[in-house]
């Protein structure tokens, strides 16, 4: 089953590097409802949130989601 995401609650996710070498990763989020918590960068003109990370192999990334304006 797919998890239920609710615009009034936060959420986390975790990102893991499955290749063998160095990946660069942008997570962007479009939304009118959700946007990332520490966001390196946002949009004026549209809801757009973004962050990103260099991810050795086997590293992770985690980043928590919420609703706008929180």
């Amino acid at each position: 089953p797919l998890p239920v995401l609710e615009p009034n609650k936060e959420f986390e996710m975790t990102l893991k590097n499955l290749a063998t070498t160095k990946q660069r990763v942008i997570v962007s989020v479009e939304s009118y409802l959700f946007t990332l918590s520490m966001p390196i960068g946002t949009a004026k003109r549209f809801p757009l949130s973004q962050t990103h990370g260099i991810l050795e192999p086997g590293g992770t990334l985690s980043f928590k989601i919420g609703p706008q304006g929180w």
